[in-house]
Order: C-alpha cells, then sequence, then structure tokens
C-alpha cells in the first residue's frame, strides 16, 4: 500500500520536472552574417585582389568560417573555394590574392560564410583580366663601336602577357658616299687641252650706190654687213 502511494507522489513529481526543463530549453539556431563582396582590385593580366566584408549578426555566438567562392567565367557553376584572410586595416575585411589567371578573361567571385552545415553567399562580382598587349623594349645600345661595326644590346621590358618567342634587333645600314675633292696638277705632254678657234670679225663695207639716190641735204648712213662666227676646227 505505502509502495503505490509513493509512486503515484513520485511520478506526477518527475513528470512536473520534464515539462519544466523542456519548457526552459530553447532550440538552437543559425544566425547568418551580413555579406558583401566588393570589387576586384590590382588587377593585372595574371592577378587579381579578391575582398569583401562581414558583419556578425548580434544574436549569433558561433564564429562563422570566411572563404572566397572564385570561378573562370560568369558563374559560380565550377566554382573553387579560396581561404579569406582578415585584413589588419580594416575589420571585418577580407582578402585573397589570386594569381595564374590568363590575359584578357573574365572570371566571377563572392565572399561566403559556413557554420556547420550552413553556407550563407554574398553578391556575385564579375571582373576581367587585363589583356596582353605587344612587347615593349628597351633602348638599343651600341657598343665596341670600330671601323668594321658595332655590338648592339637590348632588354625587353614587359612581355605584353605571353612569353616571348622571338628577338632580333632590326638594323638599317646607310652608306655614306664621299667625293673626294678635285686636286690641281701640272698639264703634262698628253695632258688634254681644249681647242677653240674663232674667226676675226670682218671689216665693214659700205653698199656701193648711185649718186642719183641721194638728196643734196640727205646723208645716208652705208649699210653694215653682219658678221658672223665660224664654225671651230675639230
Amino acid at each position: 500500500m505505502k509502495i503505490n502511494q509513493i509512486k503515484n507522489v513520485v511520478l506526477p513529481l518527475l513528470l512536473l520536472f520534464c515539462l519544466i526543463g523542456c519548457s526552459e530549453d530553447k532550440a538552437p539556431q543559425t544566425y547568418p552574417p551580413t555579406l558583401v563582396t566588393n570589387s576586384a582590385a590590382e588587377l593585372t593580366r595574371f592577378e587579381a585582389l579578391l575582398s569583401g566584408s562581414v558583419v556578425p549578426h548580434a544574436n549569433s555566438v558561433v564564429k562563422a568560417e570566411v572563404f572566397f567562392l572564385f570561378a573562370k567565367g560568369n558563374t559560380l557553376v565550377d566554382a573553387e573555394e579560396f581561404t579569406a584572410t582578415p585584413d589588419n586595416t580594416t575589420e571585418g575585411r577580407y582578402v585573397c590574392t589570386i594569381d595564374g589567371l590568363t590575359p584578357g578573361n573574365e572570371y566571377c567571385y563572392s565572399i561566403c560564410a559556413r557554420s556547420g552545415g550552413s553556407i550563407a553567399k554574398g553578391e556575385v562580382i564579375k571582373f576581367e583580366t587585363l589583356s596582353s598587349t605587344a612587347p615593349v623594349p628597351a633602348a638599343t645600345i651600341a657598343t665596341n663601336i670600330n671601323e668594321n661595326g658595332a655590338l648592339l644590346s637590348s632588354d625587353i621590358t614587359d612581355n605584353g602577357g605571353q612569353n616571348v618567342t622571338q628577338r632580333g634587333l632590326l638594323t638599317k645600314f646607310i652608306r655614306k658616299v664621299c667625293r673626294s675633292q678635285p686636286r690641281l696638277t701640272k698639264p703634262g705632254p698628253s695632258a688634254w687641252k681644249p681647242k677653240l678657234s674663232v674667226s676675226r670679225f670682218p671689216t665693214c663695207k659700205p653698199k656701193p650706190s648711185t649718186s642719183s639716190e641721194l638728196s643734196p641735204s640727205t646723208r645716208r648712213e652705208p649699210d653694215m654687213e653682219r658678221p658672223s662666227l665660224s664654225q671651230p676646227k675639230s
């Protein structure tokens, strides 16, 4: 009899304690942080700096793992995970440097946070690496210059984004013709002498005329024959 009375008292008390304990317990909840994906910076042909900021939820007590999803193209279908490093200069900012990229290609990425089995993603940002350009050579230097030639040397300061497959120097030769000054020498026996023969001018002879053609008060000038030059003898 006493045992039954004890059971009737103890069992309700245990049930009451269980109900009170369950009512005080709260189900665990995950509070995702606020994620902001920044634009890519320090873009080159082969590298890019990814960055983003993370603002934890006020009620969150679990620290989330921050990383970047990065992929070639404009979607994160085949994205790879890259570890995000906290930026010491700005609180809540994370960065990651990606290298080995291809010049002139499009890429995309997003900052993410993982807590347990839940993953929160930020906005997807796209960017394009710099395109390849023509190689930039340094100034050509000529050394060991003499009457037979010279040693030409140069270097490439920027390969333009691709490996240089051929090198060389383009030269242009200019021949300068030096004309020697004529030298004066005394003519020898066989020296060539120019010959020029000019005949004398003939004397002017008056043209005969009759006295009947002249009037007493008129004076007629004699007609002059035009002198001629004879051809030089060969």
